[in-house]
């Protein structure tokens, strides 16, 4: 017999409701971030390499130049060369003076040096203006004094007139008295310089028998020389005395007026007699 179906069962109860919320699924954690592997350095990059600069081509050998051929004109320069050589020691001979001894030409072949003799030169003169042989004796101080005394004389003389009118006390008679003593001053220095000039002696040399010569040369001074000399031994030295003061340390006695006018003060050498000198 058939079996009747089973009861269907009734749905179970829902499940009751409470206030609790529903709670959330836990978020998913992240793996550890694995650490980098060590990461190498970069190879060093390498420069470009330059290009190879462009060489230039090799210069071409000239061939060598093939030495010429001895030809006629050689020997021809050669042969004038020598002429010419010749005529130039002709002129250094003749422009020298020097003496031939021998005749030898140029090229001539030497067996032995004796054969030639040393050439003599002309002998050279050598003009001097005396000062090589000047060697004076110098006048003293007695003399050169009694000159000086003179020659003050002559001079204080040619001043007198002059001073005398301009004494007088008029003023006319005083600047006359001037100009008349100047001219008398400047007169007597010309004629002293003069006379220096063309002898050497004014009066006090020729009453002391000196005389004034260049220091240098020994000569006669010329006319502006001596007339420096004058005025100034006339004009400045007697100061004080101050221009014959060098003469005392000066080995050629020499004063101020003298350095003036380069000059020295010369006597005659003394003379020496032996009793052969009369035979």
């Amino acid at each position: 017999m058939p079996v009747p179906p089973a009861p269907a069962s009734a749905p179970p109860p829902p499940p009751p409701q409470t206030d609790v919320p529903p709670t959330e699924p836990p978020a998913p954690v992240a793996p550890p971030a694995e650490a980098p592997p060590p990461t190498e350095p970069p190879a060093p990059v390498a420069p470009p390499a330059e290009a190879p600069a462009p060489t230039e081509p090799p210069a071409p050998v000239a061939p060598p130049a093939e030495a010429p051929a001895p030809t006629e004109s050689v020997a021809a320069e050669s042969s004038t060369h020598d002429d010419d050589l010749s005529d130039l020691l002709d002129r250094l001979h003749e422009e020298m003076d020097i003496v031939h001894t021998g005749d030898v030409e140029v090229g001539t072949e030497l067996t032995d040096a004796r054969d030639l003799e040393r050439p003599e030169q002309a002998s050279i003169t050598v003009e001097t203006a005396g000062g090589i042989d000047f060697d004076p004796t110098f006048a003293g101080f007695g003399r050169r004094f009694v000159g000086f005394v003179v020659d003050t004389v002559i001079v204080n003389a040619a001043l007198l007139p002059g001073l005398a009118l301009a004494f007088t006390g008029s003023a006319l008679l005083v600047f006359l008295g001037v100009l008349l003593a100047l001219a008398g001053f400047l007169a007597v220095c010309w004629w002293g310089a003069r006379s220096i000039a063309a002898t050497g002696k004014w009066v006090g040399n020729r009453v002391t028998d000196t005389t004034v010569v260049d220091a240098r040369t020994g000569r006669l001074l010329d006319i502006g020389a001596a007339a420096g000399r004058v005025v100034t031994r006339h004009l400045l030295s007697p100061i004080l005395l101050l221009g014959f003061l060098p003469a005392l340390v000066d080995p050629q006695r020499r004063t101020f007026h003298d350095r003036i006018a380069t000059s020295v003060v010369i006597a005659r050498p003394r003379e020496v007699w032996t009793p052969g000198d009369g035979d």
